[in-house]
């Protein structure tokens, strides 16, 4: 059914600054934006909101591959972003650009209680107790813990790395105790409100 295997068209892009009413027909009170405007190769961000939602809704999350497979068809909203010519571009390599387009993608928010996402919209989750990973909006992953944990945790880790790569710069000396807090926390070695005061300086292992 086409339902089930082709996303709506997506919701007309209000122009950046535009003063736009929030929507009362159920639509999304929100626009999207990528992080360098608001279109890719002529595609308008919020046909990839929308494309990505309707996966989401489908399949629990919205993994690059089925991104896509259901920007294939030539008719497609979001076909024009992908490299379709197969001596140019093999699937794989649509797949990459599948996931940059994903972490491209901002909200405008339209109304002052619609969520507003500076850094990307969506995250990279998996599926408890199954393989499927994807992506979920940001506002829905702090709704589920174990999707809130997978953040975290992933959050450490890149934190962490920074730690490795610039910890000659010994100005930043707090901000490496509060990450190491931070790990302390996690692990629940300490309580969640204890300070940096109270834990010192803490050695730099990784997790």
């Amino acid at each position: 059914m086409a339902a089930t295997t082709a996303p709506p068209p997506a919701p007309p892009l209000a122009p950046p600054g535009a003063s736009t009413p929030p929507p009362n027909d159920g639509a999304p009170a929100f626009q999207y934006r990528f992080e360098r405007g608001f279109t890719k190769n002529g595609v308008s961000a919020n046909a990839v909101g929308t494309a990505l939602e309707f996966l989401r809704e489908r399949d629990g999350v919205a993994s690059a591959r089925a991104f896509v497979n259901i920007s294939r068809p030539p008719d497609a909203e979001t076909h024009p972003l992908f490299e379709w010519d197969d001596a140019v571009a093999a699937e794989n390599y649509r797949v990459v650009q599948a996931r940059e387009t994903i972490r491209e993608l901002r909200v405008v928010p339209m109304g002052p209680e619609e969520p507003v996402a500076n850094g990307p919209v969506y995250v990279h989750v998996r599926q408890a107790q199954t393989p499927v990973n994807g992506y979920a909006p940001a506002w829905v992953v702090v709704t589920r813990p174990d999707w809130t944990e997978q953040a975290k945790q992933e959050c450490l880790t890149q934190l962490l790395g920074l730690q490795r790569r610039y910890q000659f710069l010994q100005d930043m000396g707090p901000i490496w105790a509060a990450i190491q807090a931070y790990r302390e926390m996690l692990r629940g070695n300490v309580d969640s409100g204890t300070t940096l005061d109270d834990l010192g300086e803490l050695p730099d292992e990784s997790v």
